[in-house]
């Protein structure tokens, strides 16, 4: 696996993973079954791709730093990006159409602004140099990340299907890596 680009933001990162087959489903997925906190998920596979390997405590740490955010703002705008999908009336038409086009920008800024936040909060730990990391760590931190994070949303182990989502997300790494090197 190519070494990322040590410079790409976790903004620039979750783009280009979101961008790779499955990847949107997958973290629907487990967002919708699981109420896993996708952007929170998506630091921990940054991290293991930087050979970043999550303490519980950190895990913790950053779930409780982005916990009220994330219930407040971004799932209150989700509420309301779906209602409008649905109704009550006016909607949905082709005039709320336009308003959910405008909540669903807000809500992807507000998981952005997470993401920018947990970006800064682990800043402050010690770096691993991605290219000293071998392939294979990587890919065991990225895995070890997800399943700590995991725990620490539902306190339990991910069911066959949440662990099938997870290995997508896992494996997308490779492809959005390769891709931001020829990029």
């Amino acid at each position: 696996m190519p070494a990322p680009d040590a410079t790409s933001s976790l903004w620039d990162f979750v783009l280009r993973l979101y961008a790779q087959p499955g990847v949107p489903a997958a973290c629907l997925s487990i967002q919708d079954r699981h109420g896993i906190d996708v952007p929170l998920m998506l630091f921990g596979v940054w991290l293991g791709e930087r050979g970043i390997d999550l303490s519980p405590q950190q895990a913790s740490t950053a779930r409780e730093g982005v916990a009220a955010w994330q219930s407040e703002i971004v799932k209150g705008l989700r509420h309301v990006r779906q209602r409008l999908k649905s109704g009550p009336p006016p909607a949905p038409s082709e005039a709320t159409e336009a308003l959910r086009t405008i909540v669903k920008r807000a809500e992807l800024e507000g998981e952005r602004l997470q993401l920018v936040w947990l970006e800064e909060y682990a800043a402050s730990w010690p770096q691993a140099v991605p290219e000293a990391v071998p392939s294979a760590d990587r890919a065991g931190s990225i895995a070890a990340n997800m399943a700590i994070l995991f725990s620490a949303m539902t306190n339990s182990a991910p069911d066959p299907a949440a662990q099938h989502d997870l290995d997508v997300l896992g494996q997308a790494v490779k492809h959005a890596s390769a891709h931001a090197v020829k990029g």
